[in-house]
């Protein structure tokens, strides 16, 4: 092998080196910077939306807790527990904010779901209605419908009349549509989704975070 061949073979091998560092590096960084973008915090005056639906204290709270939710959601039924822990646990250093994101291209009757519980909310009953909703939430194939959120209406002892009203009007679907619009804007894509202080959490990690949080508000006020 001659000098030419060798020289050739060593700027390429070098070349070849050089290029695979500029993507490994540059992935890198990307991947970094994507981490750093999934992980950021937001405000929470945004998060809460302008007319929030709030279990709890919010002046009091330490610890705010903001789930988007669909009523058709298996998972979101499954998460329900854990909220109702929290609150239980936790009722003086936390408040719990429920925002809609019916999933409508799985579960066609999620919005108008949405839109029964801001009918009772009109009545003063948006957590007893949430409640009752997961609670007799069906499989994919037999879904709550119309009738059975008249009959919710009905064993809440809400006003029937009142109630098919709001369930029609423009202004009560447009306050789900708001939701709907502010979920998709931050990129979320399925449910539950939870915000703790403004940070996306996990819900299999929820409980511990909330805990952790309210020991740590307690620690400082010592």
């Amino acid at each position: 092998m001659n000098s030419d061949k060798i020289f050739y073979i060593i700027v390429t091998v070098f070349t070849v080196a050089i290029l695979f560092g500029i993507v490994f590096f540059s992935s890198k960084k990307i991947k970094q910077n994507s981490s750093k973008e999934d992980s950021k915090k937001i405000p929470l005056e945004e998060l809460m939306g302008t007319s929030p639906h709030v279990k709890g204290n919010l002046d009091m709270a330490k610890v705010i807790v903001v789930e988007f939710g669909d009523f058709e959601c298996p998972a979101c039924k499954s998460a329900q527990p854990i909220v109702n822990k929290i609150y239980e646990d936790f009722s003086k250093e936390v408040a719990i904010i429920y925002r809609h994101f019916p999933l409508i291209s799985i579960h066609k009757y999620a919005f108008e779901a949405a839109v029964a519980s801001e009918a009772a909310s009109l009545q003063g009953k948006f957590f007893e209605y949430h409640d009752l909703l997961y609670q007799r939430q069906r499989d994919n194939s037999n879904p709550l419908k119309k009738e059975d959120f008249i009959k919710i209406a009905k064993d809440l002892n809400l006003n029937e009349s009142q109630f098919k009203q709001d369930f029609e009007s423009e202004s009560t679907k447009s306050k789900v549509q708001e939701d709907l619009d502010y979920a998709r804007s931050l990129g979320l894509i399925g449910t539950p989704t939870f915000f703790v202080n403004g940070m996306q959490v996990n819900t299999v990690n929820l409980y511990n975070t909330v805990q952790n949080l309210v020991s740590d508000t307690k620690s400082e006020a010592n």
